[in-house]
């Protein structure tokens, strides 16, 4: 058993009926919390999601044409909000159409897991299967768009576990340091910018950043 997180852009999925680029002029990202079902009857997906709203925007019931609804808000603080969402995905790889029969075929063999994240330049998600399994189905969807395999697991490595070691303002700041190219070189947004995005002192975002990578890597290096 082998887990893969795989990242697609959003741009280039094919025959999603779920309009991103509308989704993501009103949110920073999405990340999912837990996957709850998979109705293939209906084409939907039922999941826990925390939604960033961006600056100044305010929570909808509604988005992308109906096709992303908020059931239910469980949590707010400041600009997240951690919510009972269904996705339609009626235009998707994974609608019951005689198209995408093979791909549906595989799903009896597919375990969708956390991490599930989207923002305007990346949509990121997870499978757990035997790699004959994983192959099969990744080589269906790279029909619908470009792939990158970001990483290759064993099925009991966690990520969420690495994330519950930080705390809300912390892992809010790592997030959106990484998101937004404060780690990357050359600095796409360097500690200024990102403080005066987060609305607080550059000192404060440092420390934040710095008490976040210190939990992390201590996760990570744990028996080196």
């Amino acid at each position: 058993m082998k887990k893969y997180i795989i990242e697609m852009d959003p741009s280039q999925i094919k025959n999603f009926n779920l309009d991103y680029q509308q989704l993501f002029e009103e949110f920073d990202y999405i990340e999912g919390r837990k996957l709850l079902k998979l109705d293939f009857k209906n084409n939907r997906k039922i999941l826990v999601l925390d939604i960033h709203l961006k600056p100044n925007k305010v929570l909808s019931k509604s988005y992308a044409d109906g096709n992303f609804k908020i059931l239910e808000v469980l949590q707010s603080k400041r600009v997240i909000h951690t919510c009972l969402v269904s996705l339609n995905f009626s235009q998707t790889p994974f609608s019951g159409n005689k198209l995408n029969e093979k791909m549906l075929s595989l799903f009896d063999d597919i375990i969708f897991d956390l991490p599930f994240f989207g923002n305007k330049s990346k949509f990121t998600f997870s499978l757990i299967s035997e790699n004959i399994h994983l192959d099969q189905f990744i080589s269906q969807l790279h029909k619908y768009g470009t792939l990158r395999l970001v990483s290759v697991q064993k099925p009991n490595q966690s990520n969420e576990d690495l994330l519950d070691s930080l705390t809300p303002r912390q892992r809010d700041a790592i997030l959106l340091a990484k998101n937004h190219g404060y780690y990357e070189w050359p600095r796409k947004m360097n500690a200024s910018q990102l403080a005066e995005y987060m609305n607080i002192t550059k000192s404060t975002l440092v420390e934040h950043l710095r008490k976040a990578e210190n939990a992390l890597m201590h996760q990570i290096l744990i028996g080196f």
